[in-house]
């Protein structure tokens, strides 16, 4: 070895055999023996960034202990993929399978706090993204953090619950995702306690999958209490973030989300017209029928003004009910 004015030169036979050792490392990260696993794991950390490559490459495409130990190593030497791939793989179920026990070990070493700042991070990346081809990395890493700090019932702000729930972005919106994220069952079936997982085709690709894990932590964590959340995703000017707003009302069958949902129902010309129907009929499951018709909260109220049970209308006068405008033509008696 050689030095020269910017430090110690390596020369190429030096370099060659530190990757010698480097990739013999690599392979010992699941040794045989807890000693070969140890002195892999020094020989790694000593090497810092030249072994990052390798370590990435086992982290994100292998599943096993190993590639929970490489991602492990890449966090602790300051590389933050090492932590998405450790929240990637959370939510492999063939990585569980296979290493459930590491995996939850690595992940609490690092720590519910880490993550939530990454969730943090992440967020903010989503609404400063500006042109279509900006990196996309937040969308995953959201979803993935949520999962993991539901699963270890880490507390999150209501309020940074809400931001993931009503963040909107064109750019990873449309109506078509968002019904296939959120599951029918949500609508149909008021006896699911937890819904179907969410499809791994749209993470990574739509902010649904967000919102979705957002609204089942929330719900998770504050149980009715979400009501004041979820009610503000109604009054947004998103259709995407109002479709969000009904999957989690439907979920905590809170009978105040009836009005909000008729409010949208009736407007023929609101493209949720007919999921806010369909979720009105989700009460309809347990409410008697006569709470499930709607007539006009008052005389001339237009239709997307807010709508009141037809089993009031016995305590209204009878000018509130509907009558012909116009007299009706004389019967011939012919």
């Amino acid at each position: 070895m050689k030095n020269s004015p910017d430090g110690p030169r390596v020369s190429p036979i030096e370099r060659f055999l530190g990757w010698i050792r480097i990739r013999k490392a690599l392979r010992d990260l699941q040794g045989p023996s807890e000693e070969r696993h140890k002195a892999a794991v020094e020989i790694l950390a000593a090497s810092r960034a030249r072994c990052w490559h390798g370590l990435r490459k086992i982290a994100f495409k292998e599943k096993g202990i190993r590639a929970v130990s490489a991602a492990k190593l890449l966090f602790d030497l300051g590389d933050k993929q090492g932590l998405f791939a450790l929240l990637e793989q959370h939510s492999s179920a063939e990585v569980r399978r296979e290493a459930e026990v590491p995996l939850d070990r690595a992940l609490r070493e690092v720590g519910p706090q880490q993550i939530e700042a990454l969730l943090r991070a992440s967020i903010r990346s989503l609404e400063e993204r500006k042109a279509l081809n900006d990196p996309t990395w937040g969308l995953a890493v959201s979803v993935y953090a949520l999962r993991v700090l539901e699963d270890f019932r880490h507390r999150l702000p209501p309020s940074l619950l809400a931001h993931c729930i009503l963040l909107s972005q064109p750019q990873f919106d449309n109506l078509a995702s968002c019904r296939a994220v959120f599951p029918f069952t949500a609508f149909t079936d008021y006896r699911a306690a937890r819904p179907e997982p969410i499809n791994d085709f749209y993470i990574g690709s739509s902010l649904a999958t967000v919102r979705r894990a957002a609204i089942d932590s929330l719900i998770a964590q504050e149980g009715p209490q979400a009501f004041a959340i979820l009610s503000e995703t109604l009054a947004h000017s998103d259709p995407q973030v109002q479709y969000a707003g009904l999957y989690g009302l439907c979920r905590l069958r809170d009978e105040r989300a009836l009005p909000l949902f008729q409010r949208i129902a009736s407007n023929r010309k609101h493209p949720l017209a007919h999921d806010a129907q369909r979720a009105i009929e989700v009460f309809g499951t347990k409410l008697p029928d006569i709470l499930t018709l709607v007539r006009g909260s008052q005389l001339g109220a237009s239709p997307g003004e807010l709508l009141r049970p037809a089993g009031q209308a016995q305590e209204k006068s009878p000018e509130t009910l509907l009558r012909p405008s116009a007299p009706a033509p004389p019967v011939s008696r012919d």
